[in-house]
């Protein structure tokens, strides 16, 4: 089928931009005609026979579906976020559920054990922050909770893994027919259970950036971050948030933090000590007040440099709201934390047997086969520092531990 000629593309607004990074994902209604989602769900249940999906030939199948990829809301969603030049993977899936009994099954075991993150596609590749991967799903046909659609786990786009209870929030993307999806590909997420007689049809489409943000980009350069006015992700990661926000747009790596746009810090949180702040980060405290406290370590940057052994023993571990905050506080730190991120990385090499073998990790107590590679996150802080980092990370490109040249 021949590329479909259509309307300027839509750019996201800056509100859309933040809710995408503090939840993983946004919910798209594509101007495309009824008719066409309909078409599309016929030629999708001729096409694919009950035991035969068609894999990546899904598209060349029903190449209806390029009309969707070209709607002038999906394009500017896409050039938004992956930036000019993006590029569709070849990997296309079109996910099919039918109908199932009611009777005897355990609807929260089920959708919980459905909970995963993808590998990349066809091989495992490197988790990124950084918004490298976006996944795409359509929906040709109405799509209420009864149908089973794709259920969501917000805010895990940055996780290592995903634990119970967040396999216990799984939230439903509805929508009616034409509904697409984007999701942060590490984004946590879950086929539904279909308990209605009809089929359910939801394709799966990857993009990929080609080359890192432009300088300024598309926001402006006096954006500073500011969190959207509904989050529905638990955690506030403002730091990570407000980092991928100013990478996004091409500013320095902490424009935001720099501009003073984090939330406030709690009044107890503000007056502490580096030390005292060390010590709430290292335990007795609860998540939300270690997040806490490796933000106010943030917002000190250089001079915040003695608590770099309390952050990066946050790192690489559960749980995932405080090894990141940690991971974006020593970024912040910058040089002073160049030397000890190094270090762990050095020293994680010399568990370098234990390490490869888990290095293909899914998700903790996974239910999932599929794997990727969870990098080390002082490879993200020395990445979250920038230029200070470059010397420390030519040498550990010639380290003899195959584990710190791998990050």
């Amino acid at each position: 089928m021949e590329r479909v000629a259509s309307q300027s593309p839509v750019l996201l607004s800056a509100g859309q931009v933040r809710q995408f990074i503090a939840d993983g994902y946004l919910v798209l209604q594509p101007s495309l005609p009824a008719n066409l989602h309909s078409a599309i769900c016929r030629r999708l249940g001729e096409a694919i026979p009950a035991a035969d999906n068609p894999g990546n030939n899904v598209l060349p199948l029903v190449p209806e579906m390029r009309h969707v990829l070209e709607a002038p809301e999906v394009r500017g969603a896409l050039l938004t976020l992956l930036g000019p030049g993006y590029f569709e993977h070849p990997h296309r899936f079109c996910h099919i559920e039918d109908q199932q009994p009611r009777d005897g099954l355990d609807y929260p075991a089920k959708l919980a054990a459905n909970c995963h993150q993808d590998s990349y596609t066809p091989l495992g590749r490197p988790r990124h922050h950084h918004l490298r991967y976006l996944r795409l799903m359509y929906y040709p046909q109405d799509t209420p909770q009864e149908l089973g659609p794709t259920h969501v786990i917000p805010g895990t786009h940055l996780n290592a893994g995903l634990n119970d209870a967040e396999r216990a929030r799984p939230l439903p993307v509805r929508g009616g027919a034409g509904t697409v999806s984007l999701t942060h590909f590490d984004l946590g997420h879950a086929a539904g259970v279909n308990f209605s007689a009809q089929r359910r049809f939801m394709v799966k489409f990857i993009f990929m950036r080609a080359a890192a943000p432009q300088a300024n980009g598309w926001a402006g350069p006096e954006w500073a971050w500011s969190n959207p006015d509904q989050i529905t992700a638990p955690e506030r990661l403002d730091l990570a948030w407000a980092h991928l926000w100013d990478w996004l747009r091409g500013a320095d790596r902490y424009a935001s933090l720099s501009a003073g746009a984090l939330a406030g810090a709690p009044p107890a949180t503000a007056t502490a000590s580096v030390d005292e702040l060390s010590a709430r980060l290292a335990g007795g405290a609860d998540d939300a007040e270690r997040v806490a406290a490796a933000h106010a370590l943030a917002a000190r940057g250089p001079a915040a440099a003695a608590a770099a052994p309390a952050l990066t023993a946050a790192l690489n571990q559960a749980p995932d709201p405080v090894r990141v905050a940690a991971t974006y506080a020593l970024g912040a730190i910058g040089a002073p934390a160049v030397e000890p991120l190094a270090a762990l990385l050095r020293g994680s090499g010399a568990a370098l047997p234990r390490l490869l073998r888990n290095v293909r990790r899914t998700n903790r107590k996974a239910q999932s086969h599929e794997g990727a590679m969870v990098m080390d996150d002082a490879g993200h802080a020395l990445g979250a520092i920038g230029a200070p980092a470059l010397p420390a990370l030519v040498e550990l490109l010639r380290d003899e531990s195959e584990w710190a040249r791998f990050n």
